[in-house]
């Protein structure tokens, strides 16, 4: 490829991810749906996945708040964000044989529904997991399995991706020390699952499956929404194109995507019916899938069925990058652009609606009560997750619906801490842990004697997640070079017997 193709090629994929994510330029807490990024969250149980709730932000959360110890956290949210991007387009020309296919295949990669709708929900983390698996594809293919490991491990920061890592590390070219790596990033979630199982009920109900089930996109139907690798259940967080006929152009380059697999390794037409087949699969088995979230620990992250798309999106890309003839490339890149033509626009919600907010750690690592704090709250007119919980360490509310359907249930000890609080029982309210309660602004109302909660088992994992890419970085082992090992039977150059032997000789 000529250098001037090269650099075409760079402009094409700064051009889309430029943009696409520009909002992020903008200063302030990113907050969005799901995404709420502090300048410098707190260090809380919630954050090491050992909270009242399930473990779906570990280690996520954890990472920030050490990041934002140092620094404005948000800003390194952004970066990694940034970052994913620009190495699934870089992955995805790499993918491809030719200057237009490379183009087309990183198009598909960077600007397509599910990456879209999953920003616009706030799931930025869940985003960078899936981008993360088109350069680990890339990378593997070209044997190296350090780089590969590093992949699997930044799209371990939400266990969504790290789930999605090892099942991708099992179906492309990978080494048996990677995947048995991938599996131990699994470790801050899988830990916090594992305790909050024991120490209690469940706070996810069967019912959430089905209020998280994929949904029809305009004329596509939910059948072709899921081609398109659309149709998100929250129909807030979808772009206005996608409810009209451009969603048709997503269906129609699903699937010419779908035939072009068969130029693919086997290992990538598993990952894409992995994907496809597991979210059109959920459409049909809500009551097996039900009883899974509400009995298993950490199935409660199958419940939303329509992320399994992001397993597919390295399938399609190197479909794209397969392409043998110029003009089904060329079409490829209109599709892709058209099934969401409004993307840019669509994801100016990014940009943060406040330079700050007024929320900070009250309770100085002991736990907080807020009376009558929700899950969600509503900062400048938009729907946030509950600022508070990334700020201290909040006895968090857990209760949530969507559409009138209960998708998580009320702390148990949320509730029994109000109504201690109503009754003026503080012996009660130590009792429970609660250390600090506050009103919605932040004004301490009382103390109690609580100490701090434990952490030592959270930050255990987040450590050894943290040191994990050591395994990556650490140095080959040292062989020496300068002395040539002559072949068994054969003297040296300038004759007599091998070095060794000369005993046996004499």
């Amino acid at each position: 490829m000529s250098r001037w193709r090269e650099l075409l090629l760079g402009a094409w994929c700064a051009l889309l991810v430029g943009v696409l994510l520009f909002p992020l330029a903008h200063p302030g807490p990113l907050l969005l749906r799901d995404m709420v990024v502090l300048p410098h969250p707190a260090l809380t149980p919630s954050a090491l996945g050992v909270g009242d709730g399930p473990a779906r932000t570990a280690p996520q959360d954890g990472v920030l708040a050490l990041i934002g110890m140092v620094m404005d956290a948000s800003w390194a949210a952004r970066a990694v964000i940034l970052l994913a991007a620009a190495l699934a387009a870089w992955a995805a020309v790499g993918l491809a044989e030719r200057p237009l296919t490379g183009a087309a295949a990183a198009t598909v990669a960077v600007w397509n529904p599910f990456v879209v709708e999953r920003l616009l929900q706030g799931h930025w983390s869940l985003v960078v997991g899936v981008w993360l698996l088109i350069p680990m594809l890339w990378v593997g293919m070209r044997g190296h399995p350090r780089a590969q490991l590093l992949c699997a491990w930044g799209a371990s920061l939400t266990p969504t991706g790290a789930i999605f890592a090892s099942i991708a590390l099992l179906c492309m070219p990978s080494r048996a020390w990677v995947r048995a790596a991938s599996v131990v990033c699994w470790a801050p979630w899988l830990v916090g699952s594992l305790v909050a199982s024991s120490g209690g009920g469940a706070l996810v109900p069967a019912a959430s499956v089905e209020a998280f089930a994929p949904r029809a996109e305009g004329p596509a139907g939910v059948v072709g929404a899921l081609l398109g690798l659309g149709g998100i259940w929250n129909s807030e967080a979808v772009p206005a194109s996608r409810e009209s006929a451009w969603a048709l152009a997503g269906v129609v380059l699903g699937v010419v995507l779908l035939v072009g697999l068969r130029r693919c390794p086997p290992g990538v037409r598993v990952l894409v019916a992995l994907g496809l087949g597991g979210a059109l699969l959920s459409l049909v088995m809500h009551a097996p899938l039900g009883w899974a979230v509400e009995h298993l620990p950490g199935a409660g992250l199958l419940r939303d069925s329509h992320k399994l798309l992001g397993l597919a999106l390295p399938g399609y890309v190197m479909a794209a990058a397969r392409a043998r003839r110029a003009d089904v490339a060329g079409a490829f890149i209109g599709l892709a652009l058209l099934q969401v033509p409004d993307a840019p626009a669509a994801l100016r919600p990014l940009a943060p609606p406040v330079r700050s907010l007024p929320v900070s750690d009250i309770g100085e690592g002991r736990e907080v009560l807020i009376p009558g704090v929700g899950s969600i709250a509503e900062v400048a007119g938009r729907p946030v997750a509950q600022p508070w919980s990334k700020a201290t360490a909040l006895v968090e509310p857990g209760a949530l619906a969507v559409d009138g359907r209960e998708t998580d249930r009320l702390n148990p000890r949320y509730g029994l801490s109000v109504r201690a609080w109503e009754r003026g029982d503080m012996a009660e309210l130590e009792r429970l842990g609660v250390g600090v309660v506050a009103s919605a602004s932040g004004e301490v109302l009382a103390r109690t004697g609580a100490a701090a909660p434990a952490r030592g088992v959270g930050l255990g994992a987040l450590g050894l997640w943290c040191v994990l890419p050591a395994a990556a970085l650490w140095p080959r082992r040292w062989r020496p070079t300068n002395r040539r090992v002559p072949a068994r039977g054969r003297p040296p150059r300038g004759g007599g017997a091998p070095r060794g032997r000369r005993g046996a000789a004499g």
